[in-house]
């Protein structure tokens, strides 16, 4: 219990200095493919480009949900330190609650945040989750994606990868996704292949714009 108190406690000095620190020496540039709507969106990418979401707390209004893993317990109070408001849950325990929660602060004027291909993997396989807020909220998810011209790549299932200061990247912003009410479980299925093909696309498009 001791030793993860500990860790707790560096993780939380220590991760928001060392984010802080790379997007001081980082040079990192967002492109839009269109124009964001007005109204509260759901931003969807890869759980491995965390790092650069940290950013978003900093500009917007935004929630998201963190894991009740253990992992989860050293992260929630980083997301809170750089602004986010969160919820616990995941697609294993307490996932359902928390995307209720975050269609009521959608409403309430938020945006929201997920990793689209959940707590736990499989890898950059799109979960129910987004499309089920999507579709239960009437809100848009807007697909994003992260890419460094130099960075290192975690040995994590996620494949994290943690930008090298003084790098440069960019976050591309994606067309907005609206989810039908009508939409049942095969369309579902259909449109998370689609936002993983889209995802990817975008990927591809950040690296042709950083040579």
């Amino acid at each position: 219990m001791l030793k993860k108190k500990i860790i707790k406690k560096l993780a939380n000095s220590f991760v928001p200095l060392f984010i802080g620190f790379l997007y001081k020496t980082c040079r990192i540039k967002e492109k839009f493919l269109t124009s964001l709507p007005h109204s509260p969106v759901i931003y969807a990418g890869w759980h491995g480009i965390l790092p650069s979401i940290f950013l978003l707390g900093r500009k917007r209004k935004i929630a998201t949900i963190v894991s009740k893993s253990e992992d989860g317990e050293l992260i929630a109070p980083v997301f809170k330190r750089f602004g986010f408001t969160i919820f616990r849950g995941s697609s294993h325990r307490g996932g359902i609650s928390a995307l209720k929660q975050l269609t009521k602060i959608l409403k309430r004027g938020y945006d929201v945040g997920l990793a689209v291909d959940g707590s736990q993997g499989p890898l950059h396989k799109v979960q129910g989750g987004v499309l089920f807020l999507a579709m239960h909220s009437g809100y848009p998810i807007v697909p994003l994606n992260v890419v460094y011209k130099y960075s290192i790549t975690l040995p994590s299932w996620d494949k994290m990868e943690i930008p090298i200061p003084f790098s440069s990247g960019i976050v591309v912003y994606g067309k907005p996704l609206y989810v039908s009410k009508s939409t049942n479980k095969a369309e579902i299925n259909k449109l998370a292949l689609a936002l993983e093909r889209y995802l990817f696309y975008l990927g591809r498009l950040g690296n042709e714009w950083l040579r």
